[in-house]
Parts: C-alpha cells; structure tokens; sequence
C-alpha cells in the first residue's frame, strides 16, 4: 500500500557518510544520486553527470574520487555492451561524461566501494529505524549487540536516465540491468507515463499514469523492501515522499506527474560475514558487522 511520509533531517547529518566529507563536517542529509547536467541530451554532443548527497534533491556535489570508484557505466542504445563513463582529464567534477551517437534512452550507473562508518549505539539505532531496517535492530538484539557501536561497510549504488535527441528515436523504452548490486530497472518509460497525465484531463475516463520499477539484489528481485520516492518540479517545488513496499517480484508503483524530475531510493542491509575488515583506506583493517547498499534512480518525467 502506498503511503506519504515526511522523512526528518536527522542525525544522519552524518558527516563521515559523504564519501569525500570529513567527520567533522557540518549536516548533510543522506540520498545520494546522479544528476545530468541536461535531462535531454542531444547527440554528437557532451553529456555530463555530477554525484549529489542531500536530502530530497537539496544537495551538495561530491567530487569523483577514483580510489572509491568500483564502476561507472553507461549503457546506451548502439550496443550491448556497457561504455566506461569517464572522468574529465584533470577534473573531478563533474563526475563523468559521455557523447551520445545515437538517439534513445541512456542509462548511467555508478558504484561505489566500500566506506567505513561507525556510530554510537543509539545514533546506529536511530539511523535504522529511519530507515525502516527493523529487521537490523531485532538481530542486534538478539545478537547482544544494543550496547555496541554499529561499524559497517557502505555501498552507494546511484542510476539515472537520460533521454538522448537525435534524427531517429528509440522504437521503444527499455531499461537493462547495469550490473550493480543493487539496483533499480525501470519497467516502464517515465515519459509515457507522462503523457498519458497530460491527456487525462481531455480524457474519458482518465488514463492510468502509475509507472513501476523493480528492485534487484546481486540480479535477484528484492520483497518487501521499502521504496521512496520524490519529485521536484522546474521552480524547486518538492512533492511529498511515496512510500512504497515491493511485491513478490520486487517490484513497486508509484504515480507519475509530468514535467518533473524524480528520485527513487531504497537502503538494504546485511550481515557481514564473520572476521570481515574494511578496505576503506582511511578505515584499513577495522571489524565490519553489517554491510549496507544504498540505491538510487534519478529520471525526468
């Protein structure tokens, strides 16, 4: 069932969470995205995406810091195979480009590898419940571990779409696993979704304007995961959060507006296997407890 909810700007102010942003740095909040330079590219032409970290689109661009790079991709129309999204030569932002050569949806996918973060007991728990990983808190319990610090590896995940212009367009709208390991697939075309808003109100009745994505873990569909999404419109005009909880095959609906621009979420947890150590380089050989991967899809309806 779908739900609205108001996500507070809490402690995940997290300073040491923003993969370049030093401990003690002042607040930020905690979605991490892709965010092209131009939602509509054209071809022949520079496409370029930046890395963003806030809260609700109200973000700071983080720099591309290659020794925390695991991949950066790009899968676009002319092949099957994916294209290394490149940093520009001396440059660490924007993040990566690109050069379209032909016209049709262009999927970006970035991972990161893994950041260390440890947290007081409280803060670890506080942060858990933010974002619905009871299951998390009920195993610290059980495991005895209330009273101690949380220590885990954090994977950021972050996909975008980007409509590329050109003499002939796309038959039709497909969105391909990038290979991350958690990731969003688009199983329909946002922009059809808000097409059919634009006409409901000389349609009758009015037509269906809900757009489903499913979420995969290692490949696999994710169930009842939490999923959340939020929009903004041209003059920064931000909707309400929709919270939704994935089906048996992973999958979740949300309801399209045209002319704005979209971020979907989802956190997933795990335990971390026994003896784990961080390769966090400013973390080296400290003991990791659970490992977490943050998702994100950015999109433009």
């Amino acid at each position: 069932m779908m739900q609205f909810s108001v996500r507070s700007r809490s402690h995940w102010a997290l300073a040491g969470w923003l993969l370049a942003l030093p401990l003690a740095s002042s607040a930020f909040g905690h979605d991490f995205w892709l965010q092209p330079t131009v939602w509509s590219a054209s071809t022949g032409k520079t496409s370029c995406v930046e890395l963003r970290v806030g809260d609700n689109f109200k973000g700071e661009i983080v720099h591309r810091e290659p020794d925390y790079v695991d991949r950066f991709v790009a899968r676009v129309p002319e092949s099957e195979d994916l294209v290394e999204v490149k940093a520009l030569p001396g440059r660490p932002h924007p993040a990566g480009w690109l050069r379209p050569t032909a016209a049709g949806m262009h999927a970006f996918g970035y991972q990161s590898k893994p950041r260390f973060l440890e947290l007081h007991p409280i803060k670890f728990r506080e942060y858990l419940l933010e974002e619905a990983l009871t299951d998390i808190v009920q195993e610290r319990s059980r495991l005895g571990e209330q009273e101690t610090p949380g220590r885990e590896d954090f994977i950021r995940c972050a996909k975008s779409l980007v409509e590329v212009a050109g003499d002939s367009a796309a038959e039709k709208f497909v969105d391909k696993p990038l290979g991350l390991s958690l990731e969003f697939v688009a199983l329909d075309d946002p922009m059809s979704c808000a097409e059919l808003t634009r006409d409901a109100a000389v349609s009758t009745p009015p037509r269906d304007n809900r757009w489903r994505v499913q979420l995969l873990k290692d490949g696999k569909p994710v169930v009842a995961a939490r999923v959340r999404c939020v929009s903004k419109a041209a003059d920064n005009g931000r909707s309400l959060p929709q919270v939704v909880t994935t089906d048996k095959e992973g999958c979740a609906t949300f309801d399209l507006s045209p002319g704005r621009t979209w971020l979907v979420t989802c956190v997933q947890m795990t335990r971390a296997d026994q003896g784990r150590k961080t390769t966090d380089p400013s973390a080296l050989g400290k003991e990791v407890h659970w490992v977490s991967h943050w998702a994100s899809l950015t999109f433009r309806s």
